[in-house]
C-alpha cells in the first residue's frame, strides 16, 4: 500500500495493515515503510498534525531521513519506526538523539517497534536527557490502534516522563481501564 492510500485509510484499514505488518511472512521492505505510514496515519486520525516520512537536505544533500513528525497540544515529536523481529537495541536511540540535538530543546522523540527493547536500550535511554525519547512497544501499538489512543497515549507518556523522569512508561495498564 502506498503513502496516498495510507493518507485516506480509516481505522479498519489500519487494523488490517497492522496484521500484515506484524506477519513474519510479509515482505520486510514493504512492511517497514508501511509501519511508518501506519503510525503517522493513526495519529492523524485522532487529530494530530502529522508530517509523513520526509528528508532534510543541507546544500542539496540529504542529511537526514525521518520517519515522521507528530505535533499535538504543544508536543512536537520526531518518530522512528523499527519493524523487526528482534528487540531494538540502543543504536536508533543514539541516532534519534543526534537529530534532536539539532532542534529546539522542546522537541522530543519516540521510537515505535513491532518487537520490544533490549535491556541496554531500556537503561541507556534513561540517561539521554535533555533529549527525551519515548518508547512504544508492539502490544501498546496494537491496543492504541484498537482504542484510538495514540494522541492520549502520547500525552500520558510525556506527562509521566516529566513527572518521573522515565521514558518507558507502558500504556497497557491505562488501556485496560478504558
Amino acid at each position: 500500500m502506498n503513502i496516498e492510500k495510507f493518507r485516506s485509510a480509516d481505522k479498519n484499514e489500519l487494523l488490517k495493515r497492522w496484521i500484515a505488518i506484524i506477519d513474519p511472512a510479509t515482505d520486510p521492505q514493504t512492511k517497514g515503510k508501511e509501519f511508518e505510514y501506519l503510525i503517522c496515519r493513526a495519529f492523524e486520525l485522532e487529530g494530530a498534525k502529522v508530517e509523513y516520512p520526509f528528508t532534510v537536505k543541507v546544500h542539496d544533500k540529504i542529511s537526514e531521513q525521518l520517519d515522521g513528525l507528530i505535533s499535538v497540544d504543544g508536543i512536537h515529536c520526531l518518530i522512528e519506526c523499527k519493524n523487526q523481529q528482534e528487540n531494538v537495541d540502543f543504536e536508533p536511540f543514539s541516532k534519534l538523539r543526534s537529530r534532536l540535538q539539532r532542534r529546539p530543546s522542546s522537541a522530543i522523540g519516540a521510537i515505535f517497534t513491532t518487537a520490544s527493547f533490549t535491556s541496554p536500550a531500556l537503561i541507556l535511554n534513561q540517561f539521554l536527557h535533555p533529549q527525551t525519547i519515548l518508547m512504544w512497544e508492539k502490544e501498546e501499538i496494537a491496543q492504541c490502534l484498537d482504542k484510538n489512543f495514540f494522541v492520549e497515549g502520547l500525552k500520558i507518556k510525556y506527562e509521566h516522563c516529566i513527572k518521573n523522569g522515565l521514558t518507558n512508561y507502558n500504556l497497557l495498564a491505562e488501556l485496560l481501564i478504558r
